[in-house]
């Protein structure tokens, strides 16, 4: 698809709320899910988790990586219908920049996974924004076993993909609130 027909069929999901199959140049499957959000870089999707039929939070994706976009007529449309579940109404999410997207969704949800897929794409951050500047983001990192790292810093130029309010993240934060509790 080019450039111009993918961001016309992102803005007429947008407007109307229509469920996407995604496919980014980077990934080997699809995305699926409502586009919440949209500006000249980004798109925010909500995304469908279609082994479980449920939204299972945020990606910010790059716009520039979407190869291809069409309505899911399928199942998965079906379903979501008969269930009634619609996109989550978006969260006040800054998609203007990288430092507005991840400086907000910090603000609205405990954990961001940042995604640096150049350089490895099998590999994601989880943590809490501690800070942006011009070129970096500062993310206090936390492990598998929902336990604190040191902090780090990354180049945004490297980050390509942002996600937030999704079960690994929730289920992180839960455990980490659980050992806090015990602690005191």
């Amino acid at each position: 698809m080019k450039r111009i027909q993918i961001r016309y069929a992102l803005q007429d999901a947008f407007d109307n709320e229509t469920l996407l199959d995604i496919r980014r140049k980077r990934d080997d499957f699809n995305w699926c899910g409502f586009v919440v959000g949209l500006s000249e870089e980004w798109i925010l999707l909500n995304v469908l988790d279609t082994n479980t039929m449920q939204m299972n939070g945020y990606s910010a994706i790059l716009l520039k990586d979407i190869e291809k976009v069409r309505e899911e007529k399928d199942a998965p449309s079906v379903a979501l219908r008969l269930r009634g579940i619609s996109p989550a109404q978006q969260p006040d999410i800054l998609l203007i920049d990288l430092p507005g997207l991840l400086s907000s969704a910090d603000a609205h949800f405990p954990l961001v996974t940042i995604h640096i897929e150049d350089k490895d794409p099998d590999v994601c951050y989880i943590g809490r924004v501690l800070r942006t500047s011009r070129r970096k983001v500062t993310l206090r990192r936390i492990d598998r076993r929902a336990i604190w790292l040191e902090s780090k810093k990354y180049e945004f130029g490297d980050i390509t993909r942002v996600d937030f309010g999704d079960g690994y993240a929730r289920a992180l934060h839960e455990v980490e609130q659980l050992r806090r509790q015990e602690k005191s």
